[in-house]
């Protein structure tokens, strides 16, 4: 995460160089031709992407040191001897994609190849973190290791030269800058899993200031409810007790005939009613005394009022008679 690339060794057979006496190699592979699928596998099973190996040959340092057992990286930082076996002058790269170096030999280094002090060499490659891609050469070494593990490069008496690669996909989720370390990203992560489960904890067990259990919930409605359809009901049991009052009184008073008692009873029952009929009746006359006002409007709601009774005796005909006539 310090960097976007990397750096880790690959390692190769150095090339047979014959029978005793037969000049040493001034020519070595660096980094071996792709496979099909593009790729460069070391011994130990990683691999690389190499699509231009004609770049990683130009972006090489000029030139690059040969040691022995990657002492550049690793004895180096601390301050002790890293001699040059060789000295790589110039990198190219040929139709395979193969990458290879000319190579002069220091008098250590020939005296080791010719000895065959070593039979293998790693370059210590560049590449991209994200990707994969390898982008440079940093060193060669010789050394006897064939499956050079990446943990060498990681051991608790030298630096690393190869870390885990951290995803920048995950950096950016977690907001944190490019630069952030392991440790960062762990430590962001443990936050999150906190908040998570502090979430969690209070939704199981929500504070009663701000939530109030489902079925207290519903007992305090359902209580609400009945409440609420028991004062209706006594509410309309008080209204339909004064309509009938005031029915009933005007009805006494003559202000109202026996056959209008139903009419104004739903006048009554209607929003603002009972003010309306107690304004109609204060200011109404009396149309018919009491004892004038003949039937009952539960068995016969067209009573005769007092006007018609009275022309009804008038004419000296029975109240049948006087319906007939009149189409009443």
């Amino acid at each position: 995460m310090p960097k976007a690339n990397r750096l880790t060794a690959l390692c190769f057979a150095l090339p047979t160089l014959g029978t005793e006496g037969e000049a040493v190699p001034t020519r070595i592979p660096v980094i071996p031709a792709p496979d099909a699928q593009g790729l460069v596998k070391g011994v130990d099973g990683r691999a690389w992407r190499l699509s231009q190996p004609r770049q990683v040959a130009a972006n090489a340092s000029q030139p690059i040191q040969v040691d022995e057992n990657h002492a550049t990286q690793l004895a180096a930082p601390l301050g002790q001897a890293s001699p040059a076996f060789g000295w790589i002058s110039s990198l190219s790269a040929d139709e395979s994609g193969a990458v290879s170096g000319a190579i002069e030999w220091t008098e250590r280094g020939l005296n080791a190849v010719k000895g065959r002090d070593y039979r293998y060499l790693s370059p210590v490659i560049e590449f991209d973190a994200a990707s994969g891609e390898i982008v440079g050469v940093k060193s060669v070494a010789l050394t006897n290791t064939p499956n050079f593990p990446s943990l060498a490069l990681n051991s608790a008496q030298h630096p690393s030269t190869e870390t885990d690669p951290m995803s920048a996909a995950l950096i950016t989720l977690l907001k944190l800058p490019a630069t952030a370390t392991e440790a960062e990203v762990v430590a962001s992560v443990q936050s999150l899993m906190d908040t998570r489960q502090t979430a969690l904890n209070a939704a199981a067990s929500p504070p009663l200031d701000k939530f109030v259990p489902r079925a207290d919930y519903d007992t305090a409605l359902n209580a609400r409810n009945a409440a609420e359809t028991a004062l209706a009901t006594e509410r309309r049991a008080k209204t339909d007790g004064e309509i009938a009052t005031l029915i009933d009184g005007a009805l006494q008073a003559g202000k109202i005939t026996p056959a209008t008692a139903e009419y104004h009873r739903a006048n009554c029952a209607r929003e603002g009613g009972i003010e309306a009929f107690k304004a109609f009746i204060a200011q109404s006359p009396v149309i018919a005394a009491a004892s004038d006002v003949k039937g009952d409007p539960k068995t016969n709601p067209t009573a005769l009022n007092a006007e018609q009774l009275a022309a009804m005796t008038a004419m000296g005909v029975d109240e049948a008679t006087f319906r007939k006539a009149n189409g009443l």
